[in-house]
């Protein structure tokens, strides 16, 4: 997490974005890599998509952070 502002990592996140962007991630690496989005890929709620992924994985974070830290 402390490399992600340097411009070289920036890039590199970009490129694979851009190259991933039109395609479908199968169900089974999802499941794998990321079984945490998984149900929520199977209901429709997460596209399987790049950047869907990674924002459904960086909100289900922030929400362990919120409710660690909510009233």
């Amino acid at each position: 997490r402390y490399y992600w502002p340097t411009p070289a990592a920036q890039r590199a996140t970009q490129t694979l974005l851009d190259v991933l962007s039109e395609t479908d991630i199968p169900r089974p690496l999802i499941s794998q890599y990321l079984g945490q989005l998984d149900a929520e890929v199977a209901e429709g709620r997460v596209q399987p998509l790049a950047h869907e992924l990674l924002i459904g994985s960086i909100t289900r974070v922030l929400d362990i952070y919120a409710d660690a830290t909510g009233p």
